[in-house]
């Protein structure tokens, strides 16, 4: 379709979910530029959001997984963490989902698929980095006095490490 995201631009993320119109609210829709006709929009409800499993001749694989971070968030009782972007020197360090104290963070869905896909990413064979999903990262960002449905997209990568964090109050 020659729709492409642009590093560093925001794009607007608003109900009713609409990929027709390229514009909402004064920004690019990111509906527009992300949806397939005829699949599921891909939603970002949440900080690790896997776009649904599609079939292919090599079987199913994961199209992409999508990452959103809230940094307006930082240091809040919910989220003490500070996840890093930079994208200038194409480097991301983003501590998943687990925000139950006491659950193991590598049981919770979106964690679960980076680790599968960590796998593939990172294995010694050919076809197993083939069948890699590439990983997009977001930012939400305050916009025109709106403090939310607002998306800077970062960039896209692979996974190169992976490590358990405990962090305490």
């Amino acid at each position: 379709t020659g729709r492409c995201l642009q590093v560093g631009k925001v794009y607007r993320s608003a109900r009713p979910y609409d990929a027709s119109c390229s514009v909402v609210d004064g920004l690019d829709n990111y509906f527009y530029y992300t949806h397939t006709p005829g699949e599921n929009f891909p939603l970002m409800e949440s900080g690790i959001n896997p776009i649904a499993s599609v079939l292919t001749v090599e079987g199913s694989r994961l199209p992409a997984i999508l990452i959103s971070s809230s940094p307006h968030r930082y240091g809040s009782e919910g989220t003490p963490w500070q996840d890093h972007f930079d994208p200038d020197h194409g480097y991301v360090r983003y501590f998943g989902d687990n925000k139950i104290p006491g659950n193991d963070p590598s049981m919770s869905l979106g964690n679960k698929r980076l680790l599968q896909q960590f796998e593939l990413h990172s294995s010694s064979e050919e076809s197993d980095r083939r069948r890699a999903c590439p990983v997009l990262f977001f930012k939400r960002v305050r916009h025109g006095g709106r403090p939310k449905g607002n998306l800077e997209f970062q960039g896209f990568g692979v996974i190169q490490k992976v490590e358990r964090v405990t962090q305490y109050r």
